[in-house]
């Protein structure tokens, strides 16, 4: 009886205990379940925020992987929600990394898109090996694969290839950015722009570029004075740049020569040369050697207040010798350079009464300079620079006394690199040069030099030259000038084969010891038209405005038109 009854009083017991169980069962399907929808609603958000943060990282230039600058920021490329926005990390053989089923259905069902690598300058992804293919730098391996067949692939921002950063292109599927109105034009413009651009003749390592220039016009005043001479005026200047596209060291070359014949004034009638060679040598990863030589000689501009300017002008030979090192240390870049000036004067024809002869200016000057630079490699970097310099003249005397002088400057500028749209520096200080003699004043003044070149948009491009400088004179009681030149130039397209061209110029220089003046304000302008990328026409006009404190003003107008032949 006590055996019998015990079973119906278990199991109610064993029951309960059962849907316990079951309740846990189906409240952990019930947490694991929203565990999954809430990573699925996330994944999204974390893809997203680690791609904004890989864009914020540096990359490595082209030229020195070892050397860093800010990543340019991508254009606006729609990437699919799907994707980890990690292709430049993650393998493509990781599944994540790979489009699903279903992966943007308009793009799979259409036909595949090839992307135009000239347009870009990216590499097709799709141009590698097969899947798993790998491509070697250094030690280094990498692999790369193609995107599913189907898919379409937009271009990317112009970087560096695999074989140069290590890093691995996007393979999945990206849609497209929208059209860009004025993208089309921009491409248009380049691929108009190159079709009027010189081929040069390729030896070796080197590009050259030959050219000559002939024109025929006229000038109002060949004698540059008050009540000169007009005349017609001849002109052939032939020229030869040559380039070097060497991946690491650079040389550039330059020879020019012209000629200027004034038939109803053949004692103005003058010939021009000159000739410069630059270099640049890399010495390891964070120095580089600076070398630079130049030789001109062309005739002076005429000067009212020089002596020696009487009768039929005088020729200035110049030469010159540029050596600089520069050195990175950190965040900061230093560079040491010398340089030598030699100025030679001829005369031409006979001294004329009162005239002095212009061989007494002729000098050397030696100049040591130090520049520090704040960002060597960024595109905006301030720089201050201390220079020291003498001159020295080889006549021991003029006019009984001594020339030869000791100087010194500083300046602060800033080096400017922003790609097509500004490049060049700027720089202004102080400076100064004492000569020997007590009794001579003490040249001084306010120093600016400056290079820049500024093109807001594809058709407009101005040019920018400053320079200030000390010169020599024949004038008794004085020991030179200061000379400061200020020149601006646009060239504006009108079409792709057609450009006007408008210029400025202001020049002043400052006797001291004799307190005088000169200044010239200049105004041009022209047209060029392109036939192809061999010839092209030209108009070009100029007027000159000349004042000085000792002399009456003149104004000189000259017009030439002609034709211009290049390879």
């Amino acid at each position: 009886m006590r055996s019998a009854s015990l079973p119906p009083a278990r199991a109610p017991a064993s029951r309960s205990r059962s849907r316990r169980v079951d309740g846990c069962l189906r409240a952990s399907l019930a947490g694991a379940s929203l565990l999954v929808a809430l990573l699925t609603a996330v994944s999204p958000v974390r893809a997203q925020f680690l791609r904004g943060t890989l864009s914020e990282r540096e990359t490595a230039t082209p030229d020195d992987p070892t050397r860093t600058l800010p990543r340019t920021p991508t254009p606006s490329v729609n990437v699919a929600p799907d994707l980890l926005g990690l292709g430049e990390t993650v393998s493509p053989l990781d599944p994540a990394a790979l489009p699903k089923d279903g992966t943007d259905a308009a793009a799979a069902t259409a036909d595949p898109a090839t992307p135009d690598l000239t347009r870009t300058g990216t590499v097709d992804p799709r141009a590698t090996a097969g899947r798993g293919s790998t491509a070697r730098r250094g030690t280094a391996t990498t692999r790369t694969a193609t995107p599913a067949p189907g898919t379409r692939v937009a271009p990317v921002a112009p970087t560096a290839p695999p074989e140069e950063t290590g890093r691995v292109m996007p393979t999945a599927a990206i849609r497209s950015a929208p059209p860009d109105p004025d993208g089309a034009t921009a491409e248009e413009a380049v691929k108009e722009d190159a079709a009027y651009a010189p081929l040069g003749l390729r030896v070796g390592g080197m590009t050259w570029r030959p050219a000559i220039e002939i024109g025929v016009g006229g000038k109002s005043n060949v004698d540059s004075a008050h009540g000169g001479r007009s005349s017609s005026a001849v002109s052939i200047e032939p020229e030869l740049i040559g380039r070097s596209d060497w991946s690491r060291h650079a040389l550039e070359v330059s020879l020019r020569g012209g000629l200027l014949a004034y038939p109803n004034a053949p004692d103005q009638s003058r010939k021009q040369y000159a000739a410069e060679v630059r270099g640049r040598i890399e010495i390891g990863d964070l120095t580089r050697l600076d070398l630079a030589a130049g030789w001109a000689r062309q005739r002076e501009t005429t000067s009212v207040t020089e002596t020696a300017t009487a009768g039929d002008g005088t020729d200035r030979e110049s030469k010159t010798l540029s050596v600089g090192l520069t050195r990175e240390v950190g965040a900061i870049g230093l560079t040491l350079r010398g340089e030598m000036a030699r100025s030679d004067y001829f005369l031409n024809g006979t001294l004329d009464a009162g005239a002095v002869d212009p061989s007494i200016q002729n000098n050397t000057r030696w100049t040591a300079a130090f520049r520090t630079t704040l960002g060597p490699t960024r595109t905006i970097a301030p720089f201050v620079e201390v220079q020291t310099g003498i001159r020295r003249y080889d006549a021991g005397l003029v006019y009984g006394l001594r020339r030869d002088g000791d100087g010194a400057a500083a300046k602060i500028g800033v080096a400017i690199d922003t790609g097509p749209t500004l490049r060049g520096e700027i720089s202004t200080g102080w400076g100064f040069e004492k000569p020997a003699e007590t009794s001579l004043s003490t040249l001084s003044g306010w120093l600016v030099d400056g290079n820049l070149t500024w093109s807001p948009s594809r058709l407009v491009v101005v040019k920018t030259k400053i320079k200030t400088s000390f010169e020599p004179t024949t004038n008794a009681g004085s020991p030179g000038s200061i000379a400061r030149a200020w020149t601006i130039d646009v060239d504006w397209a009108l079409r792709r084969d057609l450009t006007a061209s408008l210029g400025g110029g202001w020049d002043t220089k400052h006797y001291f010891g004799i307190d005088v003046d000169e200044r010239t304000a200049a105004l041009s302008a022209g047209l060029t038209y392109k036939f192809d990328r061999t010839f092209q026409t030209f108009v070009r006009a100029k007027f000159e405005h000349v004042t000085a404190s000792n002399a009456p003003t003149y104004d000189v107008g000259t017009v030439m038109t002609g034709v211009r032949i290049q390879r």
